[in-house]
């Protein structure tokens, strides 16, 4: 059996406002290509498929539409997994509809554990779809408990559930099956592009030895750089499928192709995805900046690349305003999205700076941590990780 892992879609996401319809139609198209040659039968899709709880009429239309230019090829089935950026009740609405399609939604987990089991008789395949696991349906809640016994409860529970998942796949394996875990977590050393990005995933991260014995291949997403954990070739994230940030901009993007035969994994290999348009970033005075960008093309696919910059005039918000919007008048095929001053000491007057970032670039935890950086480590890292779980509950929650 052949077999397309990917994860991270964020299909709907915006880039400082900009919509990424072009991006996800040409990633799209690569899928379908990539489905059509390497004759793939079954898609996985590890999380995070929307970038919002509840995404509009526009994100769920081109999901539907992918889907059923997916089930019209050689892919007989797909696999979709719940992300912690998905809402559960939202994927899982048509699931009725789609299992008929033999596409198989979970997003979230139930009482019954064989609900994770899809079991693939003809082709010997088990895949065990594990979605993003949830504080509220894993962690036993003990009054009073501090952030470390409650990140190790968490983690102790994802850990238990993936355990009695495993002796399913032990079983299936004496039958002649090859088993395949999914996973949408954080673990422990894997390279990101923006911690402060991850929330809840990385309260209870994994090691490499929190992975049991029983799977042949583990197929995870959350984390957007494609990587392998520890060197093992049989745990990988996919990573997403285009760059989310400007931190990822110099991330290369793939998805991977798996092949099963009998009772084993025969092949693991990765297929790189373009980027549909680069993203870059520009630093100098305008002059500098403006001499650059003037050079700069379309990128392969016909789109305007986006641009970063940072600036090292002295200007008053106004007259910063101005230049920035006199420069995008001159422009052809560069568009920029993003703009900062150079830290410096001298700042202009009127300038609208906090701590090196403009106004509109500040996060909730840029201002809740300045709050409490007079307080000592211990309680600092306690109330950072129950407002990181806060921000968890208010845009994850049904």
């Amino acid at each position: 059996m052949k077999i397309l892992h990917t994860s991270d879609w964020h299909i709907g996401h915006k880039l400082y406002g900009h919509e990424r319809d072009e991006e996800f139609e040409i990633f799209a198209e690569k899928v379908l290509e990539i489905i059509k040659t390497e004759n793939i039968e079954l898609l996985l899709i590890c999380g995070d498929i929307f970038d919002v709880a509840f995404p509009s009429n526009t994100s769920l239309a081109y999901y539907y539409k992918l889907l059923t230019s997916i089930v019209r090829t050689s892919c007989k089935y797909v696999v979709i997994v719940g992300g912690n950026h998905d809402s559960s009740s939202t994927l899982e609405a048509p699931k009725e509809i789609l299992k008929y399609l033999n596409i198989k939604v979970i997003g979230n987990i139930t009482d019954q554990l064989e609900d994770e089991i899809i079991v693939y008789e003809n082709e010997k395949t088990a895949i065990f779809a594990v979605p993003f696991l949830r504080n509220k349906d894993i962690r036993e809640t003990i009054s009073g408990a501090n952030s470390q016994e409650r990140a190790t409860m968490l983690r102790q529970g994802i850990r238990t559930h993936y355990e009695q998942l495993a002796e399913k796949a032990k079983e299936l394996k004496t039958k002649g099956f090859c088993t395949i875990a999914t996973g949408h977590l954080y673990v422990n050393g894997m390279q990101i592009a923006d911690e402060r990005e991850i929330h809840i995933g990385n309260l209870a991260s994994f090691s490499r030895e929190d992975f049991p014995d029983g799977f042949d291949y583990w197929a995870l997403g959350h984390i957007h750089k494609p990587q392998m954990i520890s060197d093992c070739e049989h745990i990988r994230y996919s990573g997403s499928p285009i760059p989310l940030s400007f931190s990822e901009k110099n991330d290369p993007k793939s998805v991977i192709v798996l092949e099963t035969k009998e009772d084993k994994l025969v092949e693991i290999r990765k297929i790189a995805i373009p980027h549909p348009r680069r993203l870059m970033f520009c630093s100098g005075n305008m002059l500098e900046i403006r001499n650059n960008l003037m050079t700069q093309k379309l990128s392969d696919f016909g789109l305007r690349n986006w641009v970063e910059l940072e600036i090292s005039d002295i200007y008053s918000d106004i007259e910063l305003m101005q230049q920035i919007n006199k420069l995008k008048e001159e422009l052809l095929n560069v568009e920029i999205l993003k703009y900062q001053r150079i830290k410096t000491n001298e700042l202009a007057p009127n300038s609208s700076v906090w701590e090196g970032k403009m106004l509109n670039e500040i996060k909730e935890i840029d201002i809740f941590e300045r709050k409490i950086s007079n307080l000592p480590e211990q309680e600092k890292e306690e109330l950072l990780m129950t407002f990181k779980e806060l921000q968890d509950l208010h845009y994850h929650t049904e």
